[in-house]
């Protein structure tokens, strides 16, 4: 699967994210982990993307855990089974202030990614993609002008599923 879009401004992007989480959950499976690397410059929309995959679940995300590094959201349980698809955590991880691939493993990232109930949704996923499992999906974000971005998410996909 590829899919690219052009957002003209942030409400666009964040609506992208919301459609392209939506629709990913409704065909993907319970027993696998759904992980999604973003790439992109500071102020390129990531975040804005986020959020908008956040209200598909009814989750409120409005910022980066850029100091935090992680945070974690419960997803509700009384949502209809086909919106959040056996997913139960959503995991906003932001590796701008990782070094190296031992400090994601040092929060817990190695268990939380092998984990088929989560949601795991990491900014500068670059900086650690030699630990992240396949299958994933890649969302690269191109300043196109100010306001205008191209998004591009590709499924990056492991021989086995």
């Amino acid at each position: 699967m590829k899919l690219t879009k052009t957002t003209n401004n942030e409400t666009q992007t964040a609506i992208f994210g919301k459609e392209v989480l939506a629709d990913i959950l409704s065909r993907w499976s319970a027993d696998i982990p759904l992980i999604f690397c973003l790439d992109g410059e500071l102020g390129s929309g990531k975040t804005r993307f986020v959020n908008g995959m956040g209200k598909a679940l009814d989750l409120n995300i409005n910022r980066s855990p850029t100091f935090s590094i992680m945070r974690r959201f419960a997803i509700k349980k009384t949502l209809p089974a086909e919106k959040a698809a056996g997913k139960e955590l959503f995991f906003h991880i932001d590796c701008y202030r990782l070094s190296n691939k031992e400090e994601a493993i040092g929060i817990g990232f190695d268990k939380i990614s092998r984990d088929p109930k989560v949601i795991v949704v990491i900014e500068w996923a670059e900086r650690i993609k030699e630990i992240i499992s396949k299958p994933y999906f890649n969302v690269k974000f191109e300043h196109i002008d100010k306001d205008k971005r191209k998004i591009t998410v590709e499924e990056i996909k492991n021989e086995k599923y």
